[in-house]
């Protein structure tokens, strides 16, 4: 099964994720429920295993690789900002 994680974070953000307190300092809220209150995303499996496993590596492979890809970039992008940004207060000084 999947997790959409910004569908699980726009929940949040609308208050709808439960929150456990652990310090009085922190904001009330309560970790019990009976099921998640987010959608969870279940696959249906191409191919049948003799097993009952239901994990396809393939798939799960393509996801890495794509996951791997999306976070390369964003690191390339954040360097790029940053590398700006310090090429910008050098030209201040």
């Amino acid at each position: 099964m999947d997790i959409d994680v910004e569908d699980a974070a726009k929940q949040n953000q609308m208050g709808l994720l439960p929150l456990a307190k652990s310090s009085p300092s922190h904001i009330n809220g309560s970790a019990h429920w009976s099921s998640p209150p987010f959608n969870l995303k279940y696959r249906t499996p191409f191919q049948a295993s003799a097993d009952a496993n239901t994990v396809e590596m393939d798939i799960e492979r393509q996801h890495f690789a794509e996951n791997a890809v999306m976070y390369q970039f964003t690191l390339d992008q954040v360097g790029g900002d940053f590398k700006e940004l310090t090429e910008l207060f050098r030209n201040l000084k």
